[in-house]
């Protein structure tokens, strides 16, 4: 154990220059896609989660490992491009951080569906999850094919201004909301704008689904190893992933 450890570390301080260089390539990018994800780290120094960094032009992908969930982790990688648009969920620790953000569409997707077919609510409760779900998801199909027309900056921003209405509406608040759906519809309301920052930038996708991806391989690690010992052994798989 104490050999394989050993010749991992060696590996990593070989690959650390290309490491940094793979960070400095993404963020070069017009866009880059975040995400964490936990990375138990059973000597713990700084803290027991991984992040992930990957651009949306090439397969270029960066972590950090054995760290907190604070936004200084998501600060380290993206470094000081404010040009770069940011992609990411509506977690706090993106927020205010990109000067361009683009907020992912599948999340709050996905939590809708869950509340659509729920069973603890009242079929009147349900019924409004249902409506809202239905009217996201419609919207969300208008967005993705928006996106696949040729990029015209005058007709993005006509487009954009178009499904801004659109959105605020299907975000708008109902007296029979139950808490979660209206607690969505609240943030969704405040951040409008980021939903749609992929209109008029080209080659900016409305999900953050590359960065989910991206996590996969080290999710499945994590399953099998259980993390790491220590936090040398965080940072020697993240330049070895």
């Amino acid at each position: 154990d104490g050999e394989i450890s050993k010749i991992l570390e060696s590996e990593s301080r070989k690959l650390n220059i290309h490491h940094e260089k793979l960070i400095s390539d993404i963020r070069k990018q017009k866009g880059a896609h975040y995400d964490e994800t936990g990375w138990k780290v059973q000597l713990e120094e700084l803290g027991s989660f991984a992040w992930v960094m990957t651009g949306t032009e090439s397969t270029d992908t960066a972590f950090l490992l054995g760290r907190t969930r604070g936004k200084g982790n998501a600060e380290e990688l993206k470094g000081n491009n404010i040009k770069q648009v940011g992609i990411s969920d509506d977690y706090g620790a993106y927020r205010n951080l990109f000067e361009k953000h683009q907020l992912c569409w599948a999340h709050p997707l996905r939590k809708l569906r869950d509340l659509a077919g729920s069973d603890l609510l009242t079929t009147e409760a349900q019924n409004r999850c249902r409506e809202s779900y239905a009217r996201f998801a419609s919207l969300y199909r208008t967005l993705l094919d928006e996106l696949q027309k040729p990029f015209d900056v005058a007709e993005r921003r006509a487009i954009r201004n178009k499904l801004k209405e659109t959105l605020l509406e299907v975000a708008k608040p109902h007296p029979s909301d139950p808490h979660k759906l209206r607690t969505m519809k609240e943030s969704v309301r405040k951040q409008a704008d980021a939903y749609l920052t992929c209109l008029t930038h080209d080659g900016i996708p409305p999900n953050s689904n590359k960065a989910e991806r991206a996590l996969r391989h080290l999710v499945l690690k994590r399953k099998t190893s259980f993390g790491s010992k220590t936090q040398r052994g965080a940072e020697t798989t993240q330049i070895l992933a």
